[in-house]
């Protein structure tokens, strides 16, 4: 059975996908599948790729053993390759605990001595506070999780992170 793509192709299609239109400084989320803890997802033939990775290779070549893909944006469906570097396990770990973040990338409430942004303040964030409201109020009139998820552009762990105040619990 023939594959649908071609190498070429794929590449296209990949590159169609990581929203590249705020610059190339910017972060170039993705805008296919994410999937839980935030990582973009694509498949090629039978493999599943992250796409942070992929963006990588398309870019720098093979990722050598043992080696993470990282980002500087901790923008995890970020897939721009200006903002990716390589680092080994402990040197991944080192630049979370530095961030302030545990595996999940949660924060820890302060960074450096500082406070860590939260919310639509962090930067990184797809919705607003407003927004958080809107989810909250649209699930508790019934409306399921996987529309809401659509309406809002981000993935249903999420719609139920922030209805079961897992995130955005400073927002009332």
């Amino acid at each position: 059975m023939p594959h649908k793509y071609t190498p070429e192709q794929f590449t296209n299609v990949f590159w169609s996908k990581a929203d590249q239109s705020a610059g190339p400084d910017a972060c170039w989320p993705w805008t296919g599948t994410i999937h839980s803890p935030g990582y973009g997802r694509i498949q090629w033939r039978t493999k599943e790729y992250g796409t942070h990775r992929l963006a990588w290779e398309l870019t720098h070549g093979p990722i050598p053993e043992g080696m993470f893909v990282c980002h500087t944006c901790d923008v995890r469906h970020c897939c721009n390759p200006a903002h990716l570097f390589l680092g080994t396990s402990a040197e991944n770990t080192a630049d979370r605990h530095r961030k302030g973040r545990d595996a999940r990338g949660h924060t820890h409430g302060m960074t450096g001595g500082h406070r860590a942004a939260r919310g639509e303040n962090q930067g990184a964030s797809k919705l607003t506070e407003h927004a958080v409201r809107e989810i909250r109020r649209l699930y508790a009139d019934g409306i399921k999780s996987s529309k809401i998820a659509v309406l809002f552009g981000i993935d249903r762990t999420n719609v139920w992170h922030i209805v079961t105040r897992k995130s955005w619990q400073h927002v009332e």
